[in-house]
């Protein structure tokens, strides 16, 4: 997720139910595999949001909304509010 998040940077997952993500978020996800990954919302529909991690270049497999936890957050950085939904990256 760098340059958004930092590697090993902690960071706050609020429970959401998966159909309140929005496009541009970072969300936690259970992949196929049953791995979390932490991956940005680029598309959504009425049954599926599709993910990418910032630094990746294709979409993510899109994932029912049942297999999203939450949505992250980065509490404070050097006292600043950090807001993961405003970095685009490309």
């Amino acid at each position: 997720m760098e340059p958004a998040l930092r590697d090993g940077e902690p960071v706050v997952v609020d429970l959401c139910d998966g159909r309140a993500a929005r496009v541009g978020d970072v969300v936690l996800v259970l992949d196929r595999e049953g791995r979390t990954v932490l991956h940005r919302v680029v598309a959504r529909d009425a049954a599926t949001l599709t993910t990418r991690g910032d630094a990746q270049l294709s979409d993510d497999v899109p994932v029912p909304h049942a297999r999203i936890l939450g949505r992250a957050r980065v509490p404070r950085r050097n006292r600043a509010r950090v807001t993961l939904a405003r970095w685009l990256g490309r």
